[in-house]
């Protein structure tokens, strides 16, 4: 939660503009979604309100595409490390185990 906050604030104080913020910081989910909040409202409170979706901005594209891209990588990431990494409890897999699969298959 603090983190969204501080989010949220770095695109009120330090990248009002469209397009004026470092296109890394898509990286972490909760920025992404600030982001694109942001820019939501500001188009409506500046400007116009979003009719139709031909009026969202390329960036607002962006950091909704980033949002659900690195909420799934993430996830197999996650994964990944929760099988190999050795746990308190369990016998963690070899580095090569998602491939255990195409092997068998042959």
């Amino acid at each position: 939660m603090f983190l969204t906050i501080v989010c949220a604030t770095l695109n009120a104080v330090l990248w009002t503009n469209i397009g004026s913020y470092p296109s890394w910081m898509n990286f972490y989910p909760a920025f992404s979604f600030s982001r694109a909040v942001y820019n939501c409202t500001a188009a409506c409170g500046n400007l116009q309100c979003y009719e139709d979706l031909s009026m969202v901005e390329s960036e607002t594209w962006t950091a909704i595409i980033f949002l659900y891209a690195t909420g799934f990588i993430y996830t197999i990431l996650g994964t990944y490390f929760h099988e190999t990494l050795q746990q308190e409890y369990g016998v963690k897999k070899k580095w090569n185990f998602c491939l255990d699969w195409f092997r068998s298959q042959a």
